[in-house]
């Protein structure tokens, strides 16, 4: 997978993954900026310029569906955001069992 599409699949689910007084708050990105996230879950964003932006796009994906990102065990893991059996959606009660 490459690293601008994990970025996007990044920015899609962080809302979700942001514990505490943040769990409720999404995470909005700006054009021109960048999300990284490395395999150990760490994770920066940063202002990037025309020229870096357009090369990142070479290899670019748009994210059609959320996804979640977790960290199991010492790795960064991640699911497809899907409706569960009660009908809601996972990163849905994912946030209920923050409040």
């Amino acid at each position: 997978m490459t690293l601008l599409k994990t970025l996007a699949f990044t920015l899609v689910a962080g809302s979700a993954l942001v514990s505490g007084a943040f769990a409720m708050e999404p995470m909005m990105m700006k054009d021109g900026q960048a999300m990284v996230v490395m395999p150990d879950g760490k994770s920066m964003m940063m202002e990037s310029d025309m020229k870096m932006m357009d090369m990142a796009m070479k290899n670019a994906t748009p994210v059609s569906e959320g996804m979640i990102f977790f960290m199991q065990d010492g790795k960064l893991m991640m699911t497809k955001d899907v409706k569960m059996e009660d009908g809601k959606m996972m990163s849905e009660s994912m946030m209920m069992m923050n409040k």
